[in-house]
C-alpha cells in the first residue's frame, strides 16, 4: 500500500524486475555523442542507464537507456580516459555529478574559472545557467554518474570556442545544441 493508502497497481514479477535492473557488467559504453567529443582531447564513451539522449530516434543501446521508464529524470555512467576533459557547457536543467572509482574535477564558470575535486562517491550538483566541465586528472579511467533533471538533457549550450573546433573538423550542432551526426535522424 501507498502512504496515502491506495493499493499499488503495478504487478511486480521477476520480468518486470529484470527491466529495471542492470548490472554494470553487462554494460554497453558507446561511441561519442556530444559536439566536444569531436575535438581532440575530449573524447569519452557513456552508458545510457535511464532516458535517452533527446532528440534522436534510434534503436541503438548507445543512445537509449537501459532501463525503459519514462522517467523525470536522465542518466548516464561516463567513462573518462586519463587526462580527458568534457568542454564547459550549460543545460536547461539541473546536473549532477557523482565519481564512482576515482577523482573528477568539476570546472564552473563562463571561463572555467572555477575547479572542484571531488574524490570517490561525492557530489556535485549545478543548476541552470552555470556553465560546468570536468577532467579526469588521474593516471586511468574514472567512471562518474551524471544525472540530469527531466526525461531528457534539454538544449545544451556550448561556448564558441567548442562550436567552431568542432566545425574545423566538420562537425556541427543543431538547434538544441546537440551534434549532428549522420548516422541519426533527428526527432520530431
Amino acid at each position: 500500500m501507498g502512504r496515502d493508502g491506495t493499493v499499488m497497481s503495478t504487478k511486480i514479477d521477476q520480468k518486470w524486475i529484470d527491466q529495471r535492473v542492470r548490472r554494470y557488467s553487462d554494460l554497453h559504453f558507446g561511441v561519442d555523442q556530444y559536439l566536444d567529443t569531436k575535438i581532440e582531447g575530449h573524447s569519452r564513451s557513456q552508458a545510457n542507464i535511464v532516458g535517452h539522449i533527446s532528440g534522436f530516434k534510434t534503436g541503438d543501446p548507445d543512445y537509449e537507456g537501459w532501463i525503459p521508464d519514462d522517467a523525470e529524470f536522465w542518466s548516464v555512467i561516463i567513462k573518462l580516459p586519463p587526462g580527458r576533459t568534457g568542454a564547459l557547457h550549460d543545460h536547461e536543467t539541473t546536473e549532477m555529478f557523482m565519481p564512482l572509482d576515482g577523482k573528477l574535477v568539476l570546472t564552473l564558470g563562463n571561463d572555467g574559472e572555477h575547479e572542484v575535486e571531488l574524490d570517490v562517491h561525492d557530489i556535485a550538483s549545478f543548476p541552470p545557467g552555470v556553465m560546468r566541465g570536468f577532467r579526469n586528472p588521474g593516471d586511468k579511467d574514472v567512471n562518474f554518474l551524471v544525472t540530469i533533471g527531466g526525461p531528457e538533457m534539454g538544449m545544451i549550450k556550448w561556448p564558441d570556442e567548442v562550436i567552431e573546433k568542432a566545425a574545423q573538423v566538420g562537425w556541427s550542432e543543431d538547434k538544441r545544441g546537440k551534434i549532428v551526426a549522420r548516422e541519426l535522424e533527428p526527432a520530431e
